[in-house]
């Protein structure tokens, strides 16, 4: 598996509550049991899963369970911490994937040598891989040697598309279940 797809699927799901506009839990929804399928130019199809969350020091912690077309899993996790979103392949070691209280063009990093997070645009609709989305924050993060990942979220859904910078890697949502409500792109 590549390092952009790890990175991907450690930055997946999504659920919609009434939070205001820099709260990643309106970009990045978490309810266990909530789902969301994917199909990607290097994996294939997958879904990933909200399936519980723990408390750790005053904020939930979530377990998340990709699950490939072959029925090969993994487990990754995501924090909410305010307007971020944290993410990582073990709980100890999540770092910032999104700070959606970020102006356009502004940029955040937790650490030094730490990947940079770029809120690139707010859309109040957006064509995302040939599917329209309304409230769209895009998220860029430059990793090491120059190479980065721009990440589409969608209030009340989650991660609708994802790109690497030399679009040789792109995830794009086919369907979700967030919440109990079905969200589908036409595209199952």
């Amino acid at each position: 598996m590549t390092k952009a797809t790890i990175v991907l699927l450690s930055f997946l799901p999504g659920l919609i509550t009434p939070q205001g506009v820099g709260d990643a839990r309106a970009f990045y929804p978490t309810q266990t049991g909530d789902t969301w399928t994917y199909e990607s130019s290097v994996r294939g199809r997958f879904s990933n899963q909200v399936v519980d969350s723990v408390l750790r020091d005053g904020a939930a912690v979530f377990r998340i369970r990709s699950t490939d077309a072959a029925g090969r899993e993994q487990m990754f996790f995501a924090r909410h911490h305010g307007s971020q979103l944290y993410q990582g392949p073990r709980e100890e070691s999540m770092t910032l994937l999104a700070d959606f209280s970020l102006e356009a063009g502004a940029s955040s990093s937790t650490r030094p040598g730490e990947a940079v997070v770029t809120l690139m645009a707010r859309h109040e609709s957006l064509d995302v891989f040939g599917h329209r989305f309304r409230d769209v924050a895009e998220v860029h993060v430059a990793l090491h040697a120059g190479s980065g990942l721009t990440y589409y979220f969608a209030r009340g859904i989650g991660l609708v598309g994802m790109r690497s910078d030399d679009s040789s890697h792109r995830v794009w949502l086919v369907t979700a279940t967030v919440g109990g409500e079905t969200i589908g792109t036409g595209s199952a």
